[in-house]
C-alpha cells in the first residue's frame, strides 16, 4: 500500500451507528451520510446509506492511513511517537522529508528550508524529539541548532540533556562535549540530570576515568548525585567488569540516598539478567 493509499474495511452497521452517533454528519451526494471519526490511528470517514435496509447491512469504512505508516517504514516505527503524543501531519511530513533527504546535501538543505521554518513551536520540538527517539543523530543536531535560533527559544537544560542522552547512547562523545560547551555558553550550569547523562555517555564508550571524574565533580558542587546517577554509574561499572570500583561507589551512596540497599539489590538483579 502506498503512503497516501486508502484501506477499506467492512463493518457491521449497528456498531457504526452506535460509534458515530455523537459526531456531526455531513450529507453526501450518494444518498447517504458521512461521519468523520478521529482516532489515534487516523481519520475514518464512515458512509451510512440513508435508504431503507436491514440493521445488519454491511458498510464500508474508508480509513486514511498517515504516510508515516507505509510498509517500507514499518520496521523502523518503534512505540508511540513523542512520548505518547501523536505528531501533527506537519511534524510527520517534516521528519519523513528530512530522513529521505539526509543522504543528499542539496535535498537536505531544501528540506530544511521548506519544512522546518513553517513549523509551530510544539511541532518543531516534536520533530526534534522524534529524531532523537529514532537515533537520527545528525538530523537531530541540525534541528537542535534550528530550535536554538528561534525567537521564542530560551536556554533550556532539558533540551540539552535530551541531546546528550541520545548522543551518549550512540557513542558520539565529541558531540556530547560540544553540546555541553554550548550549554555553558548559554549561561546554563549542568544539573544532576545533565551530569548523569554525561556519565552514561562516558560509560557507553568505556571511558571509566572520565565517568568517575564527572561523578567526583558532582559531589564537589551543589549538583549532587541522585538515585539515577548511582544506578547508571554502578550498573555501567559492573558491565565493564569494574566490580571493585562499583562497590566503592555503592558505599558512597549511603551519604546521598535514603534506601541504597533496596536500590542496588534491583540493580544487581538487572545486571545478572543481562
Amino acid at each position: 500500500m502506498g503512503s497516501a493509499g486508502l484501506l477499506t474495511i467492512v463493518s457491521n452497521s449497528t456498531e457504526i451507528h452506535k460509534l458515530a452517533s455523537n459526531f456531526d454528519s455531513i450529507p453526501t451526494t450518494h444518498n447517504c451520510k458521512r461521519y468523520l471519526l478521529d482516532f489515534q490511528s487516523g481519520q475514518r470517514f464512515v458512509e451510512i446509506p440513508s435508504a431503507a435496509g436491514g440493521r445488519n447491512r454491511r458498510l464500508r469504512w474508508s480509513i486514511q492511513i498517515p504516510s508515516v505508516c507505509n510498509m517500507r517504514d514499518k520496521g523502523q516505527n518503534r512505540g508511540p511517537l513523542w512520548r505518547g503524543r501523536i505528531l501533527s501531519t506537519e511534524a510527520i511530513q517534516a521528519v519523513q522529508a528530512l530522513r529521505r533527504a539526509k543522504g543528499d546535501p542539496q535535498r537536505l538543505e531544501k528540506a530544511f528550508a521548506t519544512k522546518i521554518p513553517r513549523l509551530l513551536k510544539k511541532d518543531l520540538l516534536a520533530v526534534l524529539q522524534e529524531l532523537q527517539r529514532q537515533d537520527q543523530c545528525d538530523l537531530a543536531l541540525q534541528v537542535f541548532k534550528a530550535v536554538r535560533k528561534e525567537m521564542w527559544y530560551r536556554p533550556n537544560l532539558s533540551l540539552h540533556a535530551d541531546m546528550i542522552m541520545m548522543l551518549g547512547r550512540n557513542k558520539r562523545i565529541e558531540e556530547v562535549e560540544a553540546v555541553l560547551l554550548e550549554l555553558q555558553k548559554e549561561g546554563l550550569r549542568p544539573d544532576t540530570r545533565v551530569c548523569t547523562e554525561i556519565i552514561g555517555a562516558f560509560i557507553h564508550v568505556g571511558m571509566v576515568q572520565n565517568a568517575m571524574e564527572t561523578f567526583e565533580l558532582m559531589k564537589q558542587t551543589d549538583c549532587h548525585p541522585d538515585k539515577s546517577t548511582f544506578t547508571v554509574l554502578i550498573q555501567g561499572l559492573q558491565r565493564l567488569g569494574e566490580i571493585d570500583l562499583a562497590t566503592a561507589v555503592r558505599e558512597q551512596s549511603v551519604q546521598y540516598l535514603d534506601e541504597p540497599l533496596e536500590i542496588f539489590e534491583d540493580v544487581s538483579q538487572e545486571v545478572l539478567a543481562l
